[in-house]
């Protein structure tokens, strides 16, 4: 029986949320030739399904490469009159046209449905090749989250676009935030700050200590000081520019230490190196006897800890989680709680055969998941 405000699911809509779900999953664990025959067949059923428009999109551009396909996508999403969404799937376009011929009418038609907006004027001159000055004229025209992000997106995909810092002020934090524009820094904010994606790690109030391994520029050291302001916070972060806007962005709290390197199963030196894709996020760090970074072990970590207990052990760290978690029963029994983002199949079955048990997963936001003790 069902009462009124309750809406029974259709066989077919079944379908598509178990559809959704494999997607998903496909998408978390890297798999993004599994996803797309997923995708097809949502956007077969749900055409205006935008998130997975947007997915499959970017399997065209990073995997199979096919500017059509891809440009085909875009038209579609431009007919579901979300212009919002297809400037900044076009910026991704740029890749696969570097002279920008088959992108600019592309462009031209979401700037036509919007004259007079900021963020697209922005990208007209970005496409146009208007050089670092127009540009810079071009954002400081922008007043809202919602411009910045749009254009920081379509700056992204421009080769030539200019490194400016600015400061948008995120809801719910009492400070600017500094980030490089036209680079990965918003989306990190945005993930942190707007989604929330360390909501799943509960808000214990007796929380004495945290880590923050892969802090960035700051906004998750931020976000968990202001949820546990007297608790001590070890903030590390091995890319030297990044570090920079790090401390800029943490200055105004005394809690958070910032240290420059990276975690690591041992104390050793590291190197560091581009991911690929030139993001500041991206950083690929190995170890080397000659490396110029410092590599911190956690039991050297829990010694500059309360009691060398770590209450809240937070873990973004581009892949390195296997390193880190593979003698991790060596310290385990001093961290209450892991908050960690997996970067592929295999460093999430090292860390969950590392710690479960003592710990169980209880809880999940985003492509973050929440170890706790059992």
């Amino acid at each position: 029986m069902t009462h009124d405000g309750d809406h029974a699911m259709s066989p077919e809509g079944d379908e598509i949320e178990s559809l959704r779900r494999q997607a998903r999953l496909a998408i978390a664990l890297g798999r993004a030739t599994d996803a797309a025959p997923l995708l097809r067949r949502i956007l077969a059923v749900d055409p205006a399904d935008l998130d997975s428009l947007k997915h499959l999109l970017s399997h065209e551009i990073s995997v199979r490469r096919d500017f059509d396909s891809a440009s085909e996508l875009l038209q579609r999403g431009m007919r579901l009159g979300n212009p919002d969404a297809c400037s900044v799937l076009a910026a991704q376009l740029v890749r696969l046209d570097p002279r920008r011929a088959r992108l600019e009418p592309l462009v031209e038609a979401v700037l036509a449905r919007t004259p007079d907006d900021a963020a697209y004027r922005l990208a007209a001159e970005a496409l146009a090749g208007s050089g670092e000055a127009a540009l810079r004229r071009a954002v400081e025209q922008l007043t809202t989250l919602r411009d910045l992000s749009v254009a920081n997106e379509l700056l992204k995909g421009v080769g030539d676009r200019p490194e400016l810092m600015v400061a948008p002020l995120f809801p719910g934090s009492r400070l600017p935030l500094w980030i490089r524009f036209g680079t990965s820094d918003f989306n990190v904010a945005a993930q942190v700050l707007l989604e929330q994606h360390y909501s799943c790690v509960r808000k214990h109030p007796e929380v004495r200590s945290l880590i923050d391994a892969g802090a960035n520029i700051g906004a998750s050291s931020r976000w968990f000081a202001e949820r546990h302001p007297h608790a001590t916070i070890l903030a590390i972060e091995p890319d030297e520019s990044t570090i920079e806007l790090l401390r800029r962005n943490v200055a105004h709290l005394p809690q958070v230490q910032v240290l420059q390197g990276g975690l690591w199963s041992h104390d050793a030196r590291l190197s560091i190196r581009d991911g690929g894709d030139g993001q500041p996020w991206a950083r690929v760090v190995t170890e080397s006897p000659e490396g110029d970074l410092e590599a911190f072990s956690m039991e050297s970590l829990l010694d500059l800890l309360p009691d060398r207990r770590c209450d809240v052990l937070k873990v973004d760290i581009e892949g390195a989680e296997s390193v880190v978690f593979r003698d991790a029963a060596r310290w385990i029994d001093a961290v209450r709680t892991v908050a960690i983002e997996c970067h592929g199949p295999g460093e999430m079955a090292v860390v969950q055969q590392a710690i479960v048990p003592p710990m169980r997963l209880a809880g999940q936001q985003g492509e973050i998941m929440m170890f706790e003790r059992a």
